[in-house]
């Protein structure tokens, strides 16, 4: 074994000396191409962007001190106990206006904990009204939204998760960048809340930094929001039940969105955001059974939604060609196309090189996205946080992150496969057989 390792430091240092001093330029890129075409730009983009807002102002939306009655709508499937984080980070907003909060629970015959824990809290507190609703039999959560949303009276409304809490100003923040009248829809600010607990939830607090607070804040600049995220939505009411609300199935969130930009077709002027400083604490999933698993879903409904549900969302002359360069770039090439590469990569370096030469190729692109990580949540907690207490413990599990995306990469090249092939969403557990059954995909 000493010895193994011993060459194998001795195979890197003469590979990586052979890469510095003696390939040319155009060896050098190809050995990195997939870095410099998808993870560079977006690192680029976001740190330019960034700089630009914190430093001088820009991208920065004009806000006004308007308080329209707000209606939160809380689906609450399975959380037992935990469904007062978010009643209670609900009850602790400091919102001037009145807030209408809807708890709907699902499958309240089975879940009568989350039920009787919710009922707890029912009734007027202040400007704060609670209602709870139980439906008896499950149907999933696009249901329990559309339930809600019938019984919404605010002219915001919230779609938040059960399991989820949220900061004090979330929803004063999330109100005030309305001020933008062609804004119809918001994505709030996910952070992880259990971010302490396994070093998964730490590389999950390391990604949703980067591809959720940092990244959606780019794309909002560019107008290219891509999801409006389901545990934390903020909507203005008429545009929703303009939509007519959430549809059955799987991956509504999504789903939502992309209705959006078929509706965008015919009022070109409207638009979505992302509330940055609107922000909620999720738990992610502790082990790596429960990502893998948490992630094949999330992988597999791409599949579902934009070849199977939504085809015309890849045609331009439905959403238009910036939407839709962007999106072959993201959903076909960065999401589909890079983890086939990466494993096709990597069998033809196992068969064109020996084993120590692989370990040291591979070790040489690993520095490349460990360097890459560190960067960008060292520039995220210097210039971006607002919990930095937190953040900068995470800096030390940058070098060990690209383990983590390459692992999530291959589950999702299984979840593609799965969806395509076998039709993975209606397998998932996430909506009730009978609901599976009765959706036209």
């Amino acid at each position: 074994m000493i010895e193994f390792l011993g060459n194998y430091i001795y195979a890197v240092f003469t590979y990586l000396s052979n890469i510095i001093l003696n390939t040319n330029l155009y060896e050098k890129i190809i050995l990195i191409l997939p870095y410099l075409l998808f993870d560079f730009p977006l690192a680029a983009g976001m740190v330019i962007v960034l700089t630009l807002k914190v430093t001088f102002g820009l991208f920065e939306r004009k806000r006004r001190d308007w308080t329209p009655p707000v209606s939160v709508l809380i689906t609450a499937y399975n959380e037992g106990k935990s469904v007062k984080n978010s009643i209670e980070s609900m009850l602790e907003q400091n919102y001037r206006g009145y807030i209408q909060v809807i708890v709907i629970v699902d499958g309240a015959k089975q879940n009568r904990e989350t039920y009787e824990v919710a009922r707890k809290y029912e009734g007027i507190h202040g400007n704060k009204e609670i209602l709870v609703i139980p439906k008896w039999e499950r149907g999933g959560r696009a249901s329990s939204l559309n339930l809600g949303l019938n019984f919404a009276k605010g002219e915001i409304t919230l779609a938040l998760d059960g399991d989820t809490s949220y900061d004090r100003d979330m929803i004063k923040n999330a109100v005030s960048h309305f001020s933008n009248e062609r804004l119809v829809a918001l994505s709030g600010n996910l952070r992880i809340r259990n971010w302490n607990k396994t070093i998964v939830t730490k590389f999950q607090a390391i990604e949703y930094a980067i591809s959720i607070y940092m990244a959606k804040q780019f794309l909002d600049a560019l107008g290219l929001i891509n999801n409006i995220s389901g545990a934390f939505g903020i909507f203005k009411t008429d545009f929703l039940n303009g939509l007519g609300g959430w549809d059955a199935g799987t991956a509504e969130d999504l789903d939502l969105t992309l209705r959006f930009k078929k509706y965008r077709n015919l009022y070109p002027d409207i638009k979505l955001g992302f509330a940055y400083d609107a922000i909620g604490l999720t738990d992610g999933p502790e082990t790596w059974t429960g990502i893998l698993k948490q992630r094949k879903r999330w992988d597999g409904d791409l599949v579902y939604l934009y070849f199977k549900k939504h085809t015309w969302a890849l045609n331009p002359k439905i959403v238009g060609w910036r939407e839709a360069l962007y999106t072959y770039y993201l959903v076909l090439i960065q999401n589909f196309a890079l983890p086939v590469f990466i494993l096709l990569y990597y069998i033809k370096l196992f068969l064109q090189f020996s084993l120590l030469e692989v370990l040291a190729i591979i070790t040489f692109i690993y520095l490349i996205y460990a360097l890459h990580t560190f960067f960008l949540i060292l520039f995220f907690v210097v210039l971006i946080s607002e919990r930095k207490n937190w953040d900068v413990k995470l800096i030390p599990y940058t070098f060990l992150f690209p383990i983590y995306a390459l692992v999530l990469r291959l589950n999702a090249l299984y979840a593609y496969i799965d969806e395509a092939f076998f039709d993975a969403h209606r397998r998932t557990g996430y909506v009730p057989p009978w609901i599976a059954r009765k959706t036209k995909f």
